[in-house]
């Protein structure tokens, strides 16, 4: 039913006739309230039930197809405890859907292949008589990720203390993120953090195990036979990293790779 009125129209209630009520009623007071109370019943029950019930069904179809898109993606990409919302603009209009008894279907018009895309849904009743709607959708994806809780300086070393897990919009993040405090401890800040800013790739680095001037034990290994002798880091080293090492034995300088706190051992090993 439509109760507002067309130009050069008048709405025609399906009501009884007002003087038949008010005879009903006994006085024109309770006849204008009873008149009254009907109309808004009706309107309450288009309100409320086929325009709300239908909006319902549509909205939980979509949601179940974005959380089966989101564990998929989920699962590629290592995330760690997701959320997904959405923003929903519908092309046209549910008001006058009505509910559907059987299963909705659904199908991605756009030729996207993202989650976070935006994506042109159809969501259809396959019910005798049933309906299509076509709707905008823009999913949003929340993570808990690493946020520092206090300032740390360049080459300080890291803590799980000085992080807490916040949830971001994934798509706020294009440079990266982390979620698990333990992959970060015992590296250092290669540039100043801030409180409050989201951890990144590009702010951490590994713990130097080898400092410039530092002595150092050279292995040299040649298949049962092991030899160490002392030597100068002349440069700064990280795990695995090539670093030049003055033998203080023979006062050469050779290349060492570093294998532990204050070790390195010959290309030769």
């Amino acid at each position: 039913m439509d109760f507002s009125e067309k130009p050069g129209t008048r709405t025609t209630s399906p009501l009884p006739l007002f003087r038949e009520a008010v005879a009903a009623c006994g006085s024109l007071t309770s006849a204008t309230t009873a008149v009254a109370t009907a109309l808004l019943a009706v309107a309450l029950s288009y309100s409320n039930g086929a325009f709300a019930d239908a909006e319902q069904q549509i909205d939980a179809r979509i949601r179940t197809y974005l959380a089966s898109q989101l564990d998929e993606h989920a699962e590629q990409q290592g995330w760690q405890n997701p959320q997904i919302t959405y923003k929903r603009t519908a092309l046209g209009t549910s008001r006058t859907l009505p509910n559907c008894a059987s299963a909705l279907q659904l199908e991605r018009l756009d030729e996207g292949r993202g989650l976070l895309e935006r994506q042109r849904l159809q969501v259809a009743c396959p019910d005798d008589g049933g309906w299509q709607q076509v709707s905008l959708v823009t999913p949003s994806v929340l993570l808990p990720v690493l946020v520092a809780t206090t300032v740390t300086d360049r080459g300080a070393p890291l803590a799980a203390e000085q992080f807490q897990l916040q949830a971001q919009d994934v798509a706020r993040l294009p440079r990266g993120f982390y979620q698990d405090a333990d992959e970060v401890a015992g590296q250092i800040a290669k540039r100043r953090i801030r409180t409050g800013q989201v951890l990144t790739p590009n702010l951490v680095a590994p713990a130097l195990l080898v400092t410039r001037g530092q002595t150092v034990t050279m292995i040299a290994r040649q298949g049962d036979i092991q030899a160490s002798t002392a030597g100068t880091a002349l440069e700064d080293g990280q795990m695995g990293q090539l670093i030049r090492v003055r033998n203080q034995a023979s006062d050469t300088v050779i290349r060492a790779r570093v294998k532990a706190k204050g070790v390195v051992t010959t290309q030769r090993q």
